[in-house]
Order: structure tokens, then C-alpha cells, then sequence
């Protein structure tokens, strides 16, 4: 018998307390597992100096008081909302874990043989060390009383419970020294284990590190995962091909530290130029300096990066045709809808460098102010794809949707063409647009103002520009040309906008902790900076990512106050959601034209596929005497139509049924016998009729296909040539 899993990693003592537990699958006797292994390999270690180190700003002091309340608030829920005793632990112990939590701690888990076998079993080592030593001490309490009322059989030696379990193996939990330890076939560590990850400048601790190898996962991954998996040879080329076996095992790290004015942080990722090209990361490719200097010096917020799109979707493509046996037919639908051929048009005219903006001076520094400079790959492919973008929104988009989209041409004052998609007749605050510049680049914005202020930075060949910000030289060792990826939030201008929502968050949190039980507790010392204290001397956020060999690295620097970054990120989304309103009056103009127009090539492919079905039963009765088969079934088995053609464009049914119903009550019966056979009805796209498509289609036995609502279709299969149709096809519930 086996324990759930919980019980093994179940945190703590809280585990014991909440998990439900067989004793019939611990051990009666000794095991042969008498001490935990030592020196066993470490696939993950998660490392945190606790809360107080991860909140050093004095600006920060308020929320840290908020989070050490917050377990003592949690610790009141068994009181207000129910009898203590119903509770699976109690208020004290929940309290004591919360505060475990926020303690300076550790966690290595890996998956390996130990003392029971050469079979993977979990190896977990969990030391966390709080502050006041009497937390330790009741969460053993809570753990060694836990396991006598269950009646699981363990030792007890020095306050740590062991427990040997038949199948997990060597379990111990307790106070160990000043540390509470929870151990799976693992030693202890005398404190929390900090992994080695290089960085920081020296003499910056570590405040929270991580350091992921899964080099040691290989036997778990290949005599495991691999061979229980669906299909074992798709799983082992994925995980092959991002990392985590074979020849090219990446290894991930990364930390984080505080100096006296901000936060550093390093994340590296070894070996992965060895598996970026499929990923679309190419590797002999950096920013450069060019697509820098096309973003203006008041940028707000940036990201740049290279990408191979293509690569992308090729594979995504290969594991979605690995996965359903055959490729997506989306370049064809494409094709079909557009007019665009993504191999030949669109991959081609897409470049491998973009960079995408927010600045004052193209709209305010708000989502109305987006800018996205993308490189062109093939200037020629791109016109293509502009002219029939352009003669597809005319031709299909804007008569569906009653002439309130539509594709309009412009110049700017510059002389330069531009386009715009414009909504006439609807209130929509952005008018996206677009323009081919010097043919290197592709400037689109939200608004024509935004498209003109850019090109307007483009033209000025004198205009400072993003490229020289102290800031990202500092971060890249004044390379920025060098990067891979850059991104930068000026944290002062939009943790004034976020100011309000951040004040209005910190107030709900205050209320929240505080005691519903006894109204003396818990009264907060520490309050919100002040709107001028917070935004004091605030630095920007930016992260840069550089290839040094084989590894990936990105080094990250920020301002010391989490709460002055929480209050920026709130003004970067606050920006965002004033301007919802856009892409919602946008939506609300285009998706009943896009929706039509994908219902209407829907229809147009379920009928195509309900003629080729019925031309199916002509030639099946012409080569067996004129009789109806017994299910469209036998029209695949006897190579009058490939399987894919019984799957409907409206599938697969929901319920798991066909997707097109057949007259089953004529199988057999010779096809020249049916009578009224421009009415009699022989198929229905049952997978439309479930889907609730307002029109269905419907085959009939002269070989026309008609759309029908529900209630024609209902009506239809009421008259002569139909009696008992409906039960027939199994479809009689469906109709109304």
C-alpha cells in the first residue's frame, strides 16, 4: 500500500497535519536505509535569506510589517469561520508556518537511487532557520504529535521524528540544532545551503539564489517519464531538444542581491547557444547598433530583441505534426483567407531584430504611444504583403463589417506612404498604422500622431536616442550593440502614474491584516511612503541579455524598494487599462466581421466536405449493386474517402460522437429506391448541429447540399422520404 505524496514533501509539519495516511505502508520493522545518504547529486536548490533581506529599503518598511502580520491574520481563520477543532491544524501552527516561510531557508530536491535500490525515488532536504528558535520547536511538536495520533509507526531521537517508509524511503522531520529540517534520503545541512552562482560584485550577499541542474534527472527522465509517456519518442526528442537530456544539458541559475541604492540580479543559462537556433534565438546575431538608435531618448518603456520567426513556427509546426500525424493546414488557410503565403511572402519580408517603445513624445508614454520598429528582411516580399493585406481588408473585412473597417492609404508630410486601419462611424481611440522606412524598417504605431513623432526621430539623424542611455551603457559594459535582449522601465514616471493604485492596494492590505477578533491586536506601525518619499530618487529597471560563449546571461538591476517597483509596474499596466478601451471599441468593430467571415469559410469547407461525402455514396452503390453501405465507416475501409474527410470543420463532437450523423435505417437499401430524393435527407454535420452553428449542413440524396437553421433542419426531417430520420441519425434530442 502507498502513502499519497504529499506526506513525503507535505511542507513541513503542516504535511503530517493535512495529508491521510495508510500506516500499513511504513515499515514495522528496521530497513536496511539506516542513515541518509550523503554526497547525493542535487538536480534543484532554491535558496532565500528571508524576508527581511528581500526588503531592505527603508520605504519598504510598511509592507514587510504587512507580510509578518499576514501570518498571524491567517492564523485567525480557524476562529472566525469555524470551530478550531474542525480545523486540520490550528491557529499557533499556521502562524509558526507562515513564519517559517518568510525565514532564511533552503530547499534541494532531486530524483535518484538511494539505500532501497537502483530505482529513482525523490531526495528532498528542506532547512529553514527562523529567527525565534521556539517555531522549530512547536512545528517538531506538531509533527511528532501528528504521527502518534495517525498511528504511524517512527523513532524518535533529539526532537527529529524518523519515519521508514517502504516505497519513499528514509523520512525525517523535526528541530534539529536552531533549524526545523524535513529530510527524504537526503543529510542534513547544518543551515540553509546558499547554491554558487557567480555575478554579484563582491561583497553583495546573495539574498535570493537558484540553481537548476538537470543532468541529474537523466536516469529519472529515461527510465521514468520517457517510457510512461503517450509517445515516448516525441517526449525524448523534447526534452532533448530543450536541454534537459542528453549531449546538450543545459544547466539554469541565477540570484539576487541589494547594494545601498539598488537591486542586482544575474540569471545565466549554460550551454543554451547549444539549443537556441530552433527555439528562434539565433545566436550569431546581436541588436547592433542601428535598431537602438531608431528608439528616441525619452523612452519610458522598452523591449529589443532578436528573433528568427520562422524557426518558431517551423517548430511548432514539426511538434504539432509529430503529435496529430499530419502537418496543420495553417499556410493554407492563410493563403485561402489573406491571399498571404507565409513562406513566400510573410517569413521572408519579416527581418530578425524588433524593438518596441513607449515615449512622451510619441503620445504621452501610454499604451496610445506604443511604437514597434521591425526589421525588414526582404523589401519587396513586404510591399507584397502590405498590398494584399490591404486588398484583403477591403475586399473581405470591410463589407462584412458594413464599411466601419476599413484600410486607408495616407502620406505623411515627409512624403512617405503609410497606411492606417480605420473605423468610420465608431468611436475607437487608436487608429493603427503603419509605413516602410528607407526599406530597412517597418515603423508601426497605435495612432498616426505616435507613426509621425517616430518617423520624425527616424529622419533626424542628430536626435539623441535610446542607445546612449547611461543606464544600458552601465548594464552592458557600454555595449549595448553586444545584447541579445533589452529591457527598461523608467520606474519614476510610472510610479507616478501607479502611485494611486499601489496606495489604494497597501490600504486593502492593511485592513486585511488586522484582527477581527480582538481589536487591540496587530495595530500597524508603519504606514504607505508619502507620493514624494517613494518617488525619491527611484532607479530604472533594465535587464540585458548577452551570449559569453556558449552561455546565455542576463544581468538585471533595479531600484532597492519592491514597493516602488510594485507602484511602477501598477502605472505600466494602469497606462494599459485606461487604454482597454481601445482595443475594445477595435474589437467591437472588427469581430463580427472576422467572425463572419470565419463562419463563412467554415461553411464553405463542411460543405465541401458533405459533397465529396455524398459523391462517396453514389460510387459505393454504383460498385455494390446500388445498395447504401451500413456507415460512412465503410466509405474509408473501402477507399472511397480518406478518414480526415469524416472529421466535420465544426469538430470534433463535443460528446465524443461522430461528427456527421447518416441515414442508418436506409443501410443496404438500393440508392435508386429513395423517394423525393432532392428532400430526402442522407447526412447531417452533426458536430455543427451539438456545436449550435446557426446554420447546419445538410446533404440530401440528389447530392445538393443546403444550410439549414435548427428549425428548417427540423422542419425538413418532417417531411415525406424523412419519416423516422431524425432517430435514425441519432439526432432527434438535438433538434427542437
Amino acid at each position: 500500500m502507498n502513502i499519497p505524496r504529499p506526506f513525503l514533501i507535505g511542507f513541513l509539519g503542516a504535511a503530517v497535519a493535512l495529508t491521510p495516511v495508510v500506516p500499513g505502508a511504513f515499515a514495522q520493522q528496521a530497513q536496511v536505509h539506516r542513515m541518509p545518504l550523503r554526497d547525493q547529486p542535487v538536480a534543484l536548490t532554491l535558496y532565500s535569506a528571508g524576508i527581511e533581506a528581500n526588503l531592505p529599503s527603508s520605504k519598504d518598511a510598511f509592507l514587510l510589517e504587512q507580510l509578518k502580520m499576514l501570518g498571524q491574520r491567517l492564523g485567525e481563520f480557524p476562529q472566525q469561520f469555524g470551530e478550531e477543532e474542525e480545523f486540520p491544524i490550528n491557529s499557533i501552527q499556521i502562524n509558526d508556518l507562515t513564519t517559517l516561510l518568510m525565514s532564511p531557508m533552503s530547499l534541494k530536491l532531486s530524483v535518484g537511487p538511494t539505500l532501497l535500490g537502483d530505482e529513482p525515488r525523490p531526495i528532498v532536504s528542506f532547512t529553514a532557520s527562523p529567527t525565534d528558535e521556539r517555531v522549530a520547536e512547536r512545528l517538531g511538536w506538531t509533527v511528532r504529535n501528528q504521527v502518534a495520533r495517525r498511528q504511524i509507526p517512527a523513532t524518535q531521537t533529539s526532537g527529529l521524528t524518523r519515519i521508514e517508509h517502504d516505497e519513499l524511503g528514509l523520512i525525517i522531520l523535526g528541530k534539529r540544532a536552531r533549524n526545523f529540517v524535513a529530510v527524504v534520503n537526503s543529510e542534513f545541512d547544518n543551515a540553509p545551503v546558499i547554491p554558487a552562482v557567480p555575478g554579484l560584485p563582491e561583497g553583495v550577499e546573495p539574498a535570493l539564489a537558484f540553481k537548476f541542474e538537470p543532468v541529474h534527472l537523466a536516469k529519472f527522465f529515461n527510465e521514468m517519464v520517457i517510457p510512461d509517456s503517450p509517445d515516448p519518442d516525441l517526449v525524448r526528442d523534447f526534452l532533448e531538444q530543450i536541454g534537459m537530456i542528453g549531449d546538450n544539458t543545459i544547466t539554469i541559475e541565477g540570484t539576487l542581491g541589494y547594494t545601498e541604492d539598488r537591486m542586482l540580479g544575474v540569471y545565466r543559462e549554460r550551454g543554451s547557444a547549444r539549443i537556441a537556433e530552433p527555439f528562434g534565438f539565433p545566436t550569431s546575431l546581436t541588436l547592433g547598433d542601428d535598431i537602438l538608435t531608431t528608439i528616441p531618448a525619452d523612452a519610458t518603456s522598452v523591449l529589443a530583441t532578436v528573433f528568427d520567426l520562422e524557426a518558431i513556427y517551423d517548430l511548432l509546426m514539426s511538434y504539432a505534426e509529430r503529435f496529430d500525424g499530419q502537418r496543420p493546414p495553417i499556410e493554407d488557410w492563410v493563403r485561402d483567407f489573406t491571399g498571404i503565403d507565409l513562406k513566400e511572402d510573410y517569413f521572408p519580408a519579416v527581418g530578425k531584430r524588433l524593438a518596441i517603445y513607449q515615449a512622451p513624445s510619441t503620445g504621452g508614454g501610454s499604451l496610445a504611444s506604443t511604437v514597434a520598429i521591425v526589421e525588414i528582411g526582404d523589401a519587396d516580399a513586404m510591399r507584397r504583403v502590405m498590398t494584399k493585406l490591404s486588398e484583403f481588408v477591403e475586399q473581405k473585412i470591410t463589407p462584412l463589417a458594413r464599411n466601419t473597417v476599413r484600410f486607408a492609404p495616407w502620406k505623411l508630410e515627409s512624403g512617405h506612404d503609410a497606411w492606417s486601419l480605420s473605423f468610420p462611424g465608431v468611436p475607437a481611440p487608436i487608429e493603427p498604422c503603419w509605413m516602410i522606412y528607407a526599406d530597412k524598417w517597418v515603423v508601426k504605431a497605435a495612432t498616426p500622431g505616435a507613426l509621425i513623432a517616430a518617423v520624425d526621430h527616424l529622419r533626424d539623424r542628430n536626435a539623441a536616442s535610446f542607445a546612449t542611455n547611461p543606464h544600458l551603457l552601465a548594464e552592458s559594459g557600454s555595449k549595448p550593440s553586444e545584447a541579445i535582449f533589452v529591457q527598461y522601465l523608467d520606474a519614476a514616471f510610472y510610479a507616478q502614474r501607479g502611485y494611486g493604485l499601489a496606495s489604494i492596494a497597501a490600504t486593502a492590505l492593511s485592513n486585511f491584516t488586522r484582527s477581527t477578533i480582538n481589536p487591540e491586536a496587530r495595530i500597524p506601525t508603519e504606514r504607505m511612503p508619502t507620493y514624494n518619499a517613494l518617488l525619491a530618487d527611484l532607479r530604472p529597471s533594465i535587464a540585458v541579455a548577452k551570449w559569453e560563449g556558449d552561455d546565455l546571461v542576463t544581468t538585471m538591476t533595479a531600484d532597492r524598494s519592491s514597493t516602488a517597483q510594485i507602484a511602477a509596474i501598477l502605472g505600466n499596466a494602469g497606462s494599459l487599462y485606461t487604454s482597454l478601451i481601445a482595443p475594445a471599441f477595435a474589437t467591437g468593430a472588427l469581430l463580427p466581421a472576422l467572425g463572419q467571415a470565419r463562419q463563412n469559410a467554415q461553411q464553405v469547407r463542411a460543405a465541401s466536405n458533405m459533397r465529396q461525402l455524398l459523391l462517396a455514396l453514389t460510387m459505393h452503390a454504383n460498385d455494390n449493386n446500388d445498395r447504401l453501405p451500413a456507415s460512412l465507416e465503410v466509405l474509408v475501409e473501402r477507399d472511397f474517402v480518406q478518414s480526415q474527410q469524416l472529421v466535420s470543420a465544426y469538430g470534433p463532437s463535443w460528446d465524443g460522437g461522430s461528427d456527421f450523423a447518416y441515414r442508418s435505417d436506409l443501410a443496404g437499401k438500393p440508392f435508386a429506391g429513395i423517394r423525393n430524393s432532392a428532400t430526402a435527407v442522407l447526412i447531417v454535420d452533426r458536430a455543427a448541429l451539438l456545436a449550435g452553428v446557426a446554420r447546419i449542413n445538410v446533404g440530401f440524396a440528389d447530392g445538393h447540399v443546403e444550410a439549414l437553421t435548427q428549425w428548417e433542419l427540423a422542419r425538413k426531417l418532417q417531411e415525406p422520404g424523412n419519416e423516422g430520420a431524425a432517430e435514425a441519425m441519432g439526432i432527434a434530442d438535438w433538434l427542437p
